[in-house]
């Protein structure tokens, strides 16, 4: 049934990303990479792409994903984010991300991250 109602896929993921307050203000330039790729470059962000098959629901569900991985090298602020992005899902999904990001502990700076 997904077939008949396609989904407009850069515009779903712009209205998603808008909801998060905080992305804008700690990761601006991940933020506009996620959105702006390929036109987005930085120093501090590699990206790959992949696919997978989930087992999610009645029947299993193939995606396209990009992995992103961002590196700040200032003291302050997020020190790492892993952004994974789809990009296609056979059924089920318009779009989706899932963001995991460390950050430095600004308390205790001997220490890896909180």
């Amino acid at each position: 049934m997904d077939k008949h109602h396609p989904a407009v896929v850069g515009e779903t993921f712009k209205s998603l990303l808008s909801r998060s307050k905080a992305l804008p203000v700690y990761l601006p330039a991940l933020e506009r990479y996620l959105l702006e790729y390929p036109q987005a470059q930085s120093e501090n962000i590699q990206s790959e792409f992949y696919w997978e098959k989930v087992n999610f629901g009645l029947k299993p569900t193939l995606r396209i994903v990009q992995v992103v991985v961002y590196r700040d090298c200032r003291s302050t602020g997020p020190a790492y984010a892993v952004a994974v992005k789809q990009l296609y899902a056979s059924h089920y999904f318009e779009t989706a991300l899932d963001l995991t990001v460390c950050v430095r502990d600004q308390e205790n700076p001997t220490a890896a991250f909180i």
